[in-house]
């Protein structure tokens, strides 16, 4: 259940998830969301580090702009809610970003109401910064794996792009690494949207 950290008002809400089949913790506001690990709990109801790491890890995520070719639109600072089980970023022009807890982990969602930057050409490209202590494991065109020690730990995956239809578009994941993360990239063809 989506639970309120600070009753801040619009941007300044902080909102969370606990995902217990996955054993993490996910919190949002207006910066993104981040993800860390739940510490296990021993019989007696304690915490504790199965792992006896002193630093359990973290991977964070920030939705930066919306482009297309040379074309950049800001997606302004979000205004966070929460109801049940979703988490929701809504932001300027009309674009919601979502996050639901589910049994596979958490979902991530962009609805944006209308085809933007229509002036520049090629691919819509949904742009994010990614902050982690985890190293990126492998890429494939539909996913990312982060982890440590050779464990993966952070699946972004399952991607898939719809249309106002309800048509699935051609799309794949990019990641640029760069010191404690790198640049998250959704590209996809809306051409025929």
């Amino acid at each position: 259940v989506a639970t309120r950290l600070e009753n801040g008002i619009g941007s300044a809400a902080r909102w969370a998830l606990r995902n217990e089949p996955n054993r993490f913790a996910a919190s949002f506001s207006s910066q993104g969301w981040s993800l860390s690990p739940l510490p296990a709990i021993t019989p007696e109801g304690r915490a504790r580090n199965e792992a006896g790491d002193a630093s359990p890890w973290m991977w964070r995520y920030e939705l930066t702009s919306i482009a297309r070719g040379d074309a950049v639109t800001d997606v302004g600072t979000p205004v966070v809610s929460g109801s049940e089980e979703t988490v929701t970023l809504d932001r300027s022009g009309g674009i919601r970003e979502w996050y639901k807890n589910t049994r596979s982990g958490i979902e991530q969602g962009f609805e944006i109401p209308e085809r933007p930057l229509t002036r520049g050409s090629g691919e819509l490209i949904v742009r994010g910064a990614v902050e982690t202590s985890l190293s990126l494991l492998s890429t494939e065109r539909d996913s990312l794996t982060f982890g440590r020690s050779g464990e993966a730990l952070v699946r972004y995956a399952e991607l898939a792009v719809f249309d106002a239809k309800g048509l699935r578009l051609p799309s794949r994941i990019s990641f640029e690494p760069r010191a404690a993360g790198g640049d998250l990239a959704i590209y996809i063809d809306d051409s025929n949207a």
